[in-house]
């Protein structure tokens, strides 16, 4: 594959992630469990993908065997799910649980139905968002003890010291919360919970975040997450890319990955649709996850649109929202994160764009 096949600056989303794991899986001869339309209801898939880079209804399982169906067992003798995002912060609830732990929630219901046949060690890996734009690998382990006593351990590998080792309290919170409800730990029986996070140092850019998050996620389906965790990749992670694009072998992860560079030089093209929906976002807009808007490059999402209006203006360049757009172009939005959406909103609102 040849260079210009990989973007380094590109940033994978937790779709992609979910896909390096997915085909991992599949390569590895394994299938899954998943919940089916009932919460009682279990069904086999052969992956989590309806179509190329389109999620089934479940966003992960628990992994079998293709060959016998049995629960599948990696190197360390634990029984593995695999599981969607996990948020920083609570953006909104659905049914009775943060979404934090929306993806968890149903991955933990499902373990609930099938905790006669996994192992007594079982972990579970998840894709976490421990800053809104910086992913991390997430791993809860359960260990059952027979008597419906039930410890946690939840374990993050942050490739680089963006967003630090420390899992948040909302996000502490939630799992306390939502782990012993779904499996009814009432006294007296013992519910007991932990929380780590280490610093790999695998990461050298500010974009390479979720390609190697996806890497060390495979070294949990092995059970030799030491071996993952020894590489060190360079700034863009190229070879790494590469070899996930060959992996992934789908035409849609190709261009996802090739987007951000391809944007920037096309013409954005606006029309009164986009400006609608976005103002509707803009509206409703009040966390940081929101903020992805403006790293997205489809055309119609925000960070686009504005710029192609600030460009209008004679001294575009010297204007606050531009400099701060164009400096979370480079870098992981920061401290600065809520002061780029109320400039947005305010320099919308002064073209008279949307109504904030």
């Amino acid at each position: 594959m040849t260079e210009h096949h990989v973007n380094t600056s590109s940033y994978y989303d937790e779709i992609q992630i979910l896909k390096v794991w997915d085909v991992y899986v599949i390569k590895k001869n394994l299938q899954y469990w998943t919940l089916g339309s009932e919460d009682w209801l279990t069904i086999e898939r052969t992956s989590l993908f309806n179509d190329m880079m389109n999620l089934g209804t479940e966003a992960g399982g628990i992994l079998i065997k293709n060959d016998d169906r049995q629960i599948y067992l990696n190197s360390e003798g634990r029984s593995l799910s695999i599981c969607g995002g996990v948020n920083n912060i609570s953006i909104e609830k659905i049914n009775s649980f943060s979404s934090i732990t929306c993806n968890l929630e149903r991955a933990l219901k499902l373990i609930k139905i099938k905790k006669s046949e996994i192992n007594l060690k079982h972990a579970v890996i998840f894709p976490y968002h421990i800053t809104f734009c910086h992913w991390v690998l997430g791993v809860l382990h359960l260990y059952f003890d027979g008597q419906g006593n039930l410890e946690c351990f939840v374990k993050i590998y942050n490739p680089s010291n963006h967003g630090g080792s420390e899992i948040n309290e909302q996000v502490r919170s939630a799992f306390e919360k939502v782990v012993p409800e779904i499996f009814e730990i009432k006294l007296p029986l013992v519910f007991k919970i932990q929380f780590e996070g280490t610093i790999t140092n695998q990461q050298n850019d500010g974009s390479s975040c979720g390609a190697i998050a996806a890497e060390n996620g495979k070294g949990i389906i092995d059970g030799e997450i030491s071996e993952k965790l020894k590489m060190i990749y360079e700034a863009g992670a190229k070879t790494l890319r590469e070899k996930q694009l060959v992996e992934v072998n789908c035409p849609r992860f190709h261009e996802l990955q090739k987007m951000n560079k391809e944007m920037k030089n096309s013409e954005i093209k606006i029309d009164e649709k986009a400006w609608t929906n976005m103002a509707i976002v803009l509206n409703e807009s009040t966390h940081y996850k929101d903020l992805i808007l403006f790293r997205n490059d489809d055309p119609s999402v925000l960070g686009a649109l504005i710029k192609t209006e600030l460009k209008k203006e004679s001294n575009y360049k010297d204007h606050p929202l531009w400099k701060l757009l164009i400096k979370n172009e480079a870098e992981e939005f920061g401290n600065e994160a809520m002061d780029t959406l109320f400039l947005a909103k305010e320099y919308l609102e002064s073209i008279n764009i949307v109504k904030t």
